[in-house]
């Protein structure tokens, strides 16, 4: 970890602000970058190797989407089943106490009820919710905890936790990592360790099975792009924009809030899906964040780029075959699994990923288009697979994702706390950016006229680690 390293040099690295820029639009810091100048990290599938005085990174392993398989729907359902049960079976392998995190969804109950059938004593499953009903997947994960009689354990995440343990955090990561779900997994994975040592997620199922909206919703917002621009960059915007936004709902869930992203996304490469549909700094907002110093001397394209890049160097031949591979080489090692690493081991807990078996990774890639997307939604033949073994309120509900009700608490009992962290002049942060764009993103989260709760929680989480650094 970054931590660690740093201890070992005399003097502390200089921050850099191309990473840093990089994470404003993405929510992390992508390899082989990292917030210090001249530290990088080692790219996943990848060796580093030291050879006749010179140094040079290898790849040794990586996915390709092509050919497609030819085997039949009943073959393929077969064939899925095995293969999931046998990595699940692997990772259940262990000499210490074994467990799992449940959140409710699709991916983690499968792995739940595929443990059932191979453990001889119930599995210890733990779940976390929220006092605000519609961000909480309890009733979900309790559903599947009841059909397999687990030995189950909730944790109830409160806003009163989340300022005294952010610093806590970022010790962890070592840099700034901006994905909300790391409060409650940190919770969780404290609650979990007094239990097990080992603890089993759904991590790896959406990328690869096309679990998120916005992989059925890519072809209709490239046919948005091809309206007329009076219509697609102005008008229909600016209806838009007049509409309150709906903080009391996951971001996924929300129809207004999902209006409110058509703007962006005419202004994004339809090749950068996951900046497109993101709630982060979009080049738009970078060039009204930083100041002009700065500003001058960065890309405000950078990440727009740099995942066009991953997309045209995908090994598959269509737009979404290209995308997940996109996703699997950026969000998932950048962000998810960094997060579920970090958050797990705080507490001394190994996480284990079934759904990340590179042979299962291998065999879902060269699954035909029709297996993972069918009209508006995604992971058809796993959800078809694995039907009869979940709960029929789990296996026919839209994906919702590890969400918090952060927007809200910008709004409500937070508010205080977030302005106190983004207006008090600290060294550098205030140096970098504008106070006016911070002072506008707080106004319009509170007026209710755009959530900026992701981009709020970035800034507050980047404040937070600069503290840190001083």
């Amino acid at each position: 970890e970054i931590t660690s390293l740093l201890q070992g040099l005399n003097n502390r690295p200089e921050i850099d602000l191309s990473a840093i820029n990089l994470y404003l639009s993405l929510q992390y810091i992508p390899d082989p970058l990292t917030a210090y100048q001249g530290v990088f990290s080692l790219p996943p599938a990848h060796f580093l190797v030291w050879e006749n005085g010179k140094l040079h990174l290898e790849r040794y392993w990586d996915l390709n989407y092509e050919p497609k398989t030819k085997s039949t729907r009943e073959e393929l359902k077969g064939e899925l089943r095995e293969i999931l049960n046998e990595s699940v079976r692997l990772r259940m392998i262990s000499d210490v106490p074994i467990g799992a995190h449940l959140s409710g969804g699709i991916d983690s109950s499968i792995i739940v009820s595929q443990m059932a059938g191979i453990s001889s004593a119930p599995v210890k499953t733990f779940s976390v919710g929220f006092k605000e009903q519609s961000f909480s997947e309890l009733s979900f994960a309790r559903s599947v905890a009841d059909r397999y009689g687990t030995d189950h354990h909730e944790f109830i995440l409160e806003w009163g936790n989340i300022p005294d343990v952010v610093s806590v955090i970022l010790q962890h990561t070592g840099q700034p990592l901006a994905d909300p779900s790391l409060i409650p997994l940190f919770h969780l994975s404290k609650v979990t360790r007094q239990y097990v040592t080992v603890a089993l997620n759904g991590d790896g199922g959406d990328e690869a099975f096309a679990g998120y909206a916005r992989y059925w919703l890519d072809p209709l917002a490239n046919a948005y792009r091809k309206m007329p621009s009076l219509l697609s960059r102005n008008l229909l915007p600016a209806l838009v924009n007049k509409m309150k936004d709906d903080n009391d709902k996951p971001s996924g869930t929300s129809f207004v809030n999902g209006l409110k992203r058509l703007r962006g996304l005419t202004q994004v490469d339809p090749r950068a899906s996951m900046l497109g549909w993101g709630s982060y700094f979009a080049p738009e907002w970078l060039n009204i964040l930083w100041k002009k110093p700065f500003l001058d001397n960065l890309n405000i394209h950078h990440a727009e780029e740099w995942l066009i890049q991953r997309f045209t160097s995908a090994l598959a031949e269509s737009f979404l075959d290209r995308t997940l591979f996109t996703d699997i080489h950026t969000y998932l090692p950048g962000d998810l699994l960094v997060k579920a690493d970090r958050m797990s081991m705080a507490h001394s807990l190994e996480s284990r990923s079934p759904f990340l078996d590179h042979e299962l990774a291998e065999w879902a890639a060269r699954l035909p288009a029709k297996y993972k997307v069918r009209g508006l939604g995604g992971k058809v033949l796993l959800r078809e697979t694995f039907a009869g073994d979940l709960p029929h309120m789990v296996n026919k509900r839209g994906k919702q994702g590890f969400g918090t009700p952060i927007s809200a608490w910008w709004r409500g009992p937070l508010s205080s706390w977030l302005k106190e962290v983004l207006l008090k002049p600290p060294h550098p942060f205030n140096e970098w950016f504008n106070p006016d764009a911070i002072q506008q993103l707080l106004q319009e989260h509170e007026q209710g006229k755009e959530d900026h709760g992701k981009r709020l929680w970035a800034l507050a989480v980047l404040r937070v680690w600069c503290a840190n650094e001083s």
